[in-house]
């Protein structure tokens, strides 16, 4: 299997990659299943598609588009594949915008997350030591 591993390694290092794919994936990952390799190396035609999705992968091209972190998984069927690409903020004058980017807004969306919950905790908190109080209470007038 190392063999087999490394032949298709080479395979895709001899890929060539589009100027489009260079400048607007800045990062990411490609991870290909142990199952996917098992199915490759006995299945002529799913090595073949699986190549032809990296080919394809490597080769887009496009307009425009911004930068962006790229995941994909390659697994042993069709329905194991998927990816997708988390976009990041570019330093360029021609990507500049007074829209926020995918990382602020979700930096935004945590922050009030973390507000609500403790609004939430802070009830709680309340209502046990209101609970407890009453509980003292309670146990003073049966005492007396």
């Amino acid at each position: 299997m190392d063999e087999y591993k490394q032949w298709f390694m080479n395979e895709m290092s001899g890929m060539p990659v589009s100027g489009w794919y260079r400048s607007t994936c800045v990062g990411g990952t490609l991870t290909i299943t142990e199952e996917c390799f098992e199915r490759m190396k006995n299945d002529p035609e799913w090595e073949k598609t699986v190549l032809g999705m990296i080919r394809n992968m490597y080769s887009s091209t496009g307009l425009m588009g911004s930068k962006m972190i790229g995941n994909q998984v390659i697994g042993s069927t069709p329905e194991q594949c998927y990816g997708e690409g988390i976009p990041v903020k570019d330093a360029s004058p021609l990507s500049e915008s007074n829209e926020e980017s995918w990382w602020e807004k979700r930096h935004e969306r945590m922050e009030k997350l973390m507000e609500e919950r403790e609004k939430e905790a802070l009830k709680i908190v309340r209502s046990q030591k209101a609970a407890v109080q009453g509980n003292y209470l309670t146990s003073l007038m049966a005492g007396e």
